[in-house]
């Protein structure tokens, strides 16, 4: 319990090395008993029980954690009623150890010698308690949005999924919708719609229909494939963003189901 509250800290607080965690428990023994003997400066010790904290120990104590953050929701943090999370990607990387290069490889782009293994990550959040929901973990060769699909049945029906573009996969959408969630995505710069064909909902707002891609994609398995529906029907909305000191931008989203 001591090791993890000491972990947790040093990584709450900025350039907080190892040392310093340990100084920080060895005053906290004293204030609770001077005559206590803190032990030795070193902290090999420490780094090793911090190495010991694996997932047995961590997991529990984050679901725990993000229940209790779920639990305190109100109905007024919700949206319409309902639940939005939220989907992203990041890379971390590891130390330079032999059994971490193997497992988790660098880009090829990397110089032979240089560098630190990659691991790439995806997670799930609620936007209303701001709690990590999910999370899968891969190699860097692995698409954020392979990770992602994996972790959709774990969404609850109505739930209300918000993505950027790197999530917006005609595979995706379908899931989603399969899954009876709804979800508003960045238009992928690939998808080039032609409103000429649309129909016209309102200002900025239409109605077009998405057509199965052409070959199977990238980390999408041929059974998935044969498996999708040859069109989609999606709302695209067109919002203009504008903050002071900056250009405008246009976003253009997809939103499916239609409603």
């Amino acid at each position: 319990m001591v090791t993890f509250w000491a972990f947790l800290a040093q990584v709450l607080v900025p350039n907080t090395s190892c040392r310093d965690a340990l100084r920080k428990v060895q005053a906290w023994w004293i204030l609770m008993d001077p005559d206590v003997h803190t032990g030795s400066s070193s902290n090999v010790a420490y780094t090793k029980a911090r190495a010991r904290l694996g997932t047995s120990v961590l997991t529990p104590i984050h679901q725990k954690l993000t229940h209790r953050m779920e639990s305190r929701v109100g109905r007024e943090q919700l949206w319409h009623k309902r639940q939005v999370r939220i989907v992203d990607g990041t890379s971390l990387s590891m130390p330079d150890t032999a059994a971490n290069q193997a497992a988790y490889p660098q880009p090829c782009s990397q110089k032979p010698g240089c560098g630190f293994p990659i691991m790439k990550m995806t997670g799930i959040f609620s936007l209303a308690s701001g709690a990590l929901l999910h999370f899968k973990t891969s190699d860097n060769h692995e698409h954020e949005g392979v990770l992602f699909r994996e972790m959709i049945p774990l969404l609850e029906k109505e739930d209300v999924l918000l993505a950027d573009r790197g999530f917006c996969s005609y595979q995706s959408i379908h899931e989603l919708s399969a899954h009876g969630v709804d979800s508003v995505m960045r238009l992928h710069g690939a998808r080039k719609p032609d409103l000429r064909k649309a129909k016209r909902l309102g200002p900025d707002d239409f109605l077009i229909t998405w057509t199965k891609p052409a070959k199977c994609p990238a980390g999408c398995t041929q059974e998935d494939y044969e498996a999708l529906p040859p069109t989609m029907e999606l709302r695209l909305v067109c919002a203009q963003v504008s903050a002071r000191g900056f250009r405008s931008q246009i976003i253009i989203e997809e939103i499916e189901p239609e409603n």
